[in-house]
């Protein structure tokens, strides 16, 4: 049972991003699109019509507040629906300015932890 208290370890936000990826090590050339549904300075869950398998390494790059992001993070879930799959992404690599870039943007954007 819940006692309805933030499980994350950072504040994540919804905010409307196009985010970039690919399998790490894949093509130089080759990114496919994804649009985020939440996320925090620890990851982030986006959506996108490209088959993912859990536990794969992505490269990710997208743009917050001016500040282009570049990292690298790991598919701990992926669930599928018709014409549309979510992937949670737990970051493995990331610059720590690009994290505090994340989480202060999460507490100005939604300063209430968000339950989902």
């Amino acid at each position: 049972m819940s006692d309805g208290r933030e499980k994350r370890r950072y504040k994540r936000m919804r905010k409307p991003l196009t985010i970039e990826f690919r399998e790490a090590g894949g093509e130089k050339d080759k990114w496919s699109l994804g649009a985020v549904l939440n996320i925090g300075a620890g990851g982030v869950l986006f959506y996108h019509n490209e088959e993912i398998r859990l536990g794969a390494e992505l490269e990710l790059r997208f743009s917050l507040n001016e500040t282009d992001i570049v990292c690298r993070g790991k598919v701990i879930r992926e669930e599928q629906i018709p014409h549309m799959s979510f992937s949670a992404i737990v970051f493995t690599d990331i610059d720590e300015k690009y994290k505090e870039a994340i989480s202060s943007a999460a507490e100005k954007f939604h300063p209430e932890p968000l339950n989902d």
